[in-house]
């Protein structure tokens, strides 16, 4: 038995971790921080993200893709999933300036917010609701949430998310008219290695990729981790084409966020 509450198998079998040892100390490292810290946090991510080349490479592409989708489109609502803990100092800040850059999109293109993390605090969740920021319970994402307006689009703002969420909402978002409205900010689906033999798991992010048009996202310096690899995806002309079968998981898992 290890100190920290593991047990050590040797010859490449599972680590299985014994209940009850390291769990609550883990979370209380979370819920111990009050919101002035997570304020004080906040102001050093927002100093970093703020003056960026990073968000504004972010802020020009997705003015640059309303634009080409035609006069007085418009962002009407951000959905951001998956985000994580907003309240970790150093290299684990990461989540402060994903959020960072979500409340500047906010403010930019002066839109609703809703922050979808089933593992943030009470004192994550009162500093969202004075940012204006409605945090909401973990789904599967598998509702469409996009408007049918043609001038409204909506941007899922998921960086760094389980691929099979990535798949619920385009899945959700397969009609014509909504897929053609949605913005997706996370990984980069383009790159993105699918197993030959579990690719139907995937179908709807394998059909959309293949019709998508990705922006790859540029290194951010404030935090390395927070966006490597990201890009934003949207459908332009060419129509992505979906099968019609409800995702079901086997190899790829599905988490609730």
């Amino acid at each position: 038995m290890e100190s920290d509450g593991f047990q050590l198998v040797k010859g490449g079998r599972k680590v299985k971790k014994v209940s009850g040892v390291r769990s609550s100390v883990y979370v209380d490292i979370f819920n111990d921080v009050s919101v002035e810290e997570i304020e004080t946090l906040m102001q050093h991510a927002f100093k970093k993200m703020e003056n960026s080349r990073f968000r504004q490479f972010v802020v020009n592409s997705i003015s640059a893709i309303l634009a080409d989708a035609g006069s007085d489109c418009y962002v009407s609502q951000i959905r951001a999933v998956g985000v994580g803990h907003f309240c970790l100092k150093g290299t684990h800040s990461y989540g402060c300036h994903q959020l960072a850059l979500l409340v500047l999109l906010k403010h930019y293109f002066n839109c609703e917010v809703t922050f979808q993390e089933p593992v943030a605090t009470d004192n994550e969740k009162v500093w969202l609701h004075s940012q204006g920021i409605q945090w909401q319970e973990a789904t599967m994402l598998s509702e469409s949430t996009a408007s049918s307006n043609p001038k409204c689009f909506t941007l899922f703002y998921m960086p760094h998310c389980d691929i099979s969420l990535y798949n619920n909402v385009i899945y959700a978002h397969r009609s014509r008219d909504l897929i053609s409205h949605i913005i997706i900010f996370g990984n980069d689906l383009v790159k993105f290695y699918v197993n030959p033999k579990y690719e139907h798991e995937l179908s709807a992010v394998v059909a959309y990729r293949d019709a998508c048009v990705s922006v790859p996202l540029p290194n951010y310096e404030g935090s390395l981790f927070a966006f490597n690899d990201t890009a934003l995806h949207f459908v332009n002309k060419k129509f992505p084409n979906f099968v019609e079968c409800e995702p079901h998981y086997e190899f790829y898992s599905a988490p609730k966020v």
